[in-house]
């Protein structure tokens, strides 16, 4: 190959690379900020999680101003409605396949909530508690509406549930109710507190949030240095054998 042609290929293979590089590099830049923006949400959430509770009255007011109060820890005053108890199942509990026990709770202020009170284990439901008269509850928010793409319908007929879904549970507890006012479900299910023993196992919230911007920056930063390096060695020996 003469010198001529040879050094118009690595030019020509040079800025291709440099734009590849360029492009493997700002990827890997974005997902170093991605990194700080998701850390800070950690923050934000374990902050909320493991804070003291918020009156309810007061995550009522950050969600009218667009506020996020997903994972915010709560108490409620009032009392449950165990006859309108639904099952949430569990796959995997501690002891096995099992259900979360979701009861409706009719808080003193006029709030009515879903109370995912926890874990049972299928061979271990007449074990379960129900506590009467009034009671405070402390939990986490969760969102209702979540599941994923293989999440099975649920089935309300026969009381077997496996996604909280607003709509369905909200008509189910209209068959229990029994107020001359219109029924206004609370936008998000309180998952309870661990207790000290006993069935139900409250504590159903695991604060494990992925975050995995650093391994795809390291990934793109990697991508660039390969890049780079590949075609260093190669422009160079495309040199030497002109």
């Amino acid at each position: 190959m003469s010198t001529a042609p040879a050094r118009r290929s690595v030019v020509t293979a040079g800025i291709a690379a440099l734009v590849g590089f360029a492009i493997a590099a700002g990827l890997g830049a974005w997902q170093l900020q991605r990194l700080a923006w998701k850390e800070s949400v950690i923050a934000r959430i374990e902050a909320r999680a493991h804070g003291e509770p918020q009156r309810i009255d007061q995550v009522e007011q950050q969600i009218l101003r667009g506020e996020d109060v997903e994972y915010a820890r709560v108490g409620v005053f009032g009392h449950f409605d165990h006859a309108g108890e639904l099952r949430l199942y569990t796959p995997s509990g501690a002891e096995g396949p099992g259900w979360q026990l979701v009861t409706p709770f009719y808080a003193t202020n006029g709030d009515v909530f879903y109370v995912n009170r926890g874990y049972v284990p299928e061979t271990k439901l007449a074990e379960a508690s129900h506590p009467e008269g009034d009671v405070t509850v402390t939990g986490l928010l969760r969102p209702y509406d979540r599941h994923g793409a293989f999440t099975p319908d649920n089935d309300s007929a026969a009381n077997s549930w496996f996604w909280y879904e607003f709509d369905a549970m909200q008509r189910k507890l209209l068959e229990t109710w029994q107020r001359r006012d219109a029924l206004v479900l609370f936008p998000y299910v309180i998952e309870a507190d661990a207790a000290p023993q006993g069935y139900p196992a409250g504590g159903a919230t695991r604060l494990v949030i992925p975050n995995d911007h650093l391994q795809y920056a390291l990934t793109w930063f990697g991508l660039a240095l390969t890049l780079a390096g590949v075609y260093l060695v190669w422009a160079r020996q495309q040199l030497r054998q002109s």
